[in-house]
């Protein structure tokens, strides 16, 4: 029960800073639908979605400096979590999960002309090591050397292993690009050649993990729901 209602507290968490109503909920994503997730903002309308009627075209976006403090705000508040008791290793696919999605929200909620452009800043733009840019993605490490560590975590004796064998092949490809760009430090944040070697490999591993393991949390949601019922 702590567990569960902690996800909740730190799915809001991140919300709160971006004004989103308490029914947001994130949908677990198709790869077709995230595939361009670094580049358009459309994706992220079909990842995240509300409770609440929409207009038909409208897009689902929100300023840079809301985007950039729910990123901040999460990566700090991954570095804190609690641990995992044993026996409980499904609430290491959830943080994984949310960590990986508040990556996905801070790059893709844009409208799609300026995520296109951001993401061409994002990847290879000299800046100020204390410009937003840099903060973005110093955050986005932070949260990728975190959801690294958890998925680690899980036991090698862990049913999910064996269960949920695609996640994990996916993880895989998303860790070797954290160790070769990111471990064991974060200091590779200031070497721009090897932060956009970083950051083409994340765009395609993060995205593939995000898919893998969505399919299972939301699978796992769906069930507790019924369960309620």
């Amino acid at each position: 029960m702590f567990l569960r209602s902690f996800r909740a507290g730190t799915w809001s968490f991140a919300r709160r800073s971006l004004c989103q109503p308490a029914s947001v909920r994130c949908l677990s994503p198709s790869k077709k639908g995230v595939l361009s997730v670094f580049s358009t903002s459309r994706c992220f309308q079909r990842t995240y979605a509300t409770d609440m009627p929409s207009h038909p075209g409208s897009e689902v976006s929100y300023s840079p400096e809301k985007l950039l403090q729910a990123l901040e705000m999460m990566a700090d508040l991954s570095e804190s979590l609690p641990p995992i008791p044993s026996g409980q290793d499904q609430e290491s696919f959830w943080r994984a999960y949310l960590l990986a999605n508040q990556i996905i929200m801070y790059l893709a909620a844009r409208p799609p002309t300026e995520a296109e452009t951001f993401a061409a800043i994002f990847q290879s733009a000299s800046v100020p090591e204390d410009s937003a840019v840099a903060r973005g993605r110093a955050g986005v490490l932070k949260i990728t050397k975190q959801i690294v560590q958890i998925m680690l975590e899980v036991p090698p004796s862990s049913s999910l292993r064996s269960s949920h064998l695609e996640v994990f092949q996916a993880f895989e490809s998303l860790q070797k690009t954290h160790d070769i760009y990111v471990a064991p430090n974060e200091e590779n944040v200031n070497d721009l050649e090897k932060w956009s070697k970083f950051f083409v490999g994340l765009r395609t591993n993060l995205v593939e993990f995000t898919v893998r393991i969505g399919t299972v949390v939301e699978e796992w949601e769906s069930v507790e729901q019924q369960m309620k019922k």
